[in-house]
């Protein structure tokens, strides 16, 4: 992860993830856009920022888009852009620079599954998953049970608050080493009757490791998707406009 010792590097960072986005909406746009039909549009992006307390800033963020086209030859593409030093870590300490990574690179959450398809039935309840896997074998995982309400319009509003915590002890190395991870958080989902969703995941909480101290951790997932056609995407990625500091 990028390491800000500056508050104007952050005006950097929001360009990064803006070229990002860009990068990644015209590369789905020109690889599978057919010349008509329709599809379903998900965009998600991953913002994770972590403070010493020392006071050094570590950001780190990526964006996935995926254009499902329905049918018979169904093609979906995905394409993902990790913001990431490479592999020269920032951090004096193996452990913190693994988790610091895994933080963004090892982020997957899997949202709560379908609702009652019953225009009578207003109240559901269903289960999600947050995993955060530092390595093979070893992974934070923590359940977000959302209770949702429907209104009117027929649109889902779900919310739901969750909080968990790891303790893991890396014996490969002597003195053995010893690693916290705590986050609580929240999440809102509105689900259109038109298939369209918008849904935010937000968890704070620290990060201990014994021989590298702790780090104050924010994490922030958003996710949108829509039904819409070829012509829609154009229309929605041809007007993006990114432009770098210098």
């Amino acid at each position: 992860m990028t390491e800000m010792r500056d508050s104007r590097h952050g005006r950097c960072t929001d360009n990064m993830r803006a070229a990002a986005f860009a990068l990644v909406a015209t590369t789905a746009l020109a690889a599978c856009a057919p010349q008509g039909g329709g599809g379903r549009l998900e965009v998600r992006t991953l913002e994770v920022r972590a403070t010493s307390a020392d006071s050094m800033v570590f950001e780190g963020a990526a964006v996935d888009s995926t254009w499902t086209i329905p049918g018979d030859d169904a093609r979906q593409l995905t394409r993902s852009l990790v913001l990431e030093p490479g592999d020269q870590s920032e951090t004096p300490n193996r452990l913190v620079d693994i988790a610091l990574g895994a933080l963004v690179t090892g982020f997957a959450f899997l949202p709560p599954g379908e609702l009652a398809d019953d225009a009578q039935v207003t109240e559901d309840v269903a289960n999600g998953l947050l995993e955060i896997s530092l390595q093979a074998g070893i992974a934070f995982r923590t359940s977000v049970v959302a209770n949702y309400s429907r209104g009117e319009d027929l649109a889902w509003r779900g919310t739901a608050n969750f909080t968990d915590r790891m303790v893991w002890i890396d014996s490969r190395v002597t003195p053995a080493d010893t690693l916290r991870l705590a986050l609580d958080g929240d999440f809102e989902d509105v689900r259109g009757g038109a298939g369209g969703q918008q849904a935010v995941l937000r968890a704070q909480g620290t990060l201990y490791v014994a021989t590298g101290g702790e780090y104050t951790l924010e994490l922030t997932e958003r996710v949108e998707a829509m039904e819409v056609s070829a012509e829609g995407v154009a229309r929605m990625m041809g007007g993006v406009q990114v432009g770098l500091d210098p």
